[in-house]
This record gives C-alpha cells, structure tokens and sequence, in this order.
C-alpha cells in the first residue's frame, strides 16, 4: 500500500493554505459581482425598460427631424441617464438618451408626463447632433397610444371660472 506513494511529492501544509486562500478570495470576487448585478443593472434595466423608456424610444424613432438628421434608428444608448419620479400613478420624466442612426450618432433630451390615465407623453424634447441643439416639434411624431378623447372623464367638461373660458 506504501508503495503507491513513493516518489510522488506530499504536499506541505503551507500550499494547502495557499489554495484554500486564492479559492476563498475567488468566492468572495464572483459574490461581489452577483451584488452588483443584483443591487445595481436589475433596478436600472427594469427602470431602462419601463413606459417612459418605451414612450421616448417610440417618440425618437419615429420623428422626422430626428430620421433627417441621423438617419433611421439603428439602436438607442444602453441606459438613459436622467430622472423619472411618479407619485399616485402620475409623474415627470427627464431623460438624456444616445441615438445611433444610418447617417450618424447624436443625443436627445426628452421631457414627459404620465398622467392620470396612466400613459406617458413627450411634452418636449431636444436632439443635438452634429454640434447643433434641434427641438424637436412634439405634434409631428405619431401620436402616443392612449385612450381616446372621448373616454378620458374630462373631455366635455366645461372651462372653470377664472381659466378665460366661457361656460355654456
């Protein structure tokens, strides 16, 4: 049974230490990267992806200026810096996102709303490309899907006194 062993080198108790070293600090690396991801890209992705995202991707795809000057829409920058804050279901949205098109690359600042129906609308928004700021009308993108005019509550309400409306 001895003879099995012989010749080959028995390691000492200092390498033993040393790999169970270098394997500890390899574990504790990859937990610190599963923290991140999970503290830091899940919540900005979701966010990323959420209706305001979605409703300034739409807005800049589609609109004219933003086409004439980049060119179509290839891709938008990974993650839009900026702000969104809502509160009882309405909110703002303030939103700087990178623009790459056939012809160029170029950056847009996109204002919004949400209202109470719950959907997001640009109310303003600017491109800058080619080291010029553009605004971009907000009546010339496609419309944003969202319930009609006749189905929003308020659609025949009559002016409030004091607003510069006459009531019937």
């Amino acid at each position: 049974m001895m003879a099995a062993f012989v010749g080959r080198p028995m390691a000492s108790r200092s390498s033993k230490v040393m790999v169970a070293a270098v394997a500890g600090i390899l574990a504790l690396g990859g937990l610190c990267v599963v923290c991140i991801v999970a503290v830091v890209y899940l919540p900005l992705s979701a966010w990323a992806k959420g209706g305001a995202w979605s409703t300034a991707q739409a807005f800049l795809r589609n609109h004219p200026t933003v086409v004439g000057e980049l060119g179509p829409v290839q891709s938008f920058g990974s993650l839009p810096s900026g702000s969104i804050r809502t509160h009882n279901g309405s909110g703002e949205a303030h939103l700087t996102i990178t623009i790459r098109g056939t012809l160029g690359e170029g950056s847009a600042k996109v204002d919004m709303v949400k209202g109470s129906g719950g959907k997001w609308q640009v109310v303003s928004a600017v491109l800058t490309a080619h080291d010029q700021e553009l605004p971009l009308k907000v009546e010339t993108a496609p419309p944003i899907p969202g319930p009609s005019p006749e189905a929003t509550p308020d659609a025949g309400a009559e002016p409030e006194a004091g607003d510069g409306g006459v009531a019937a």
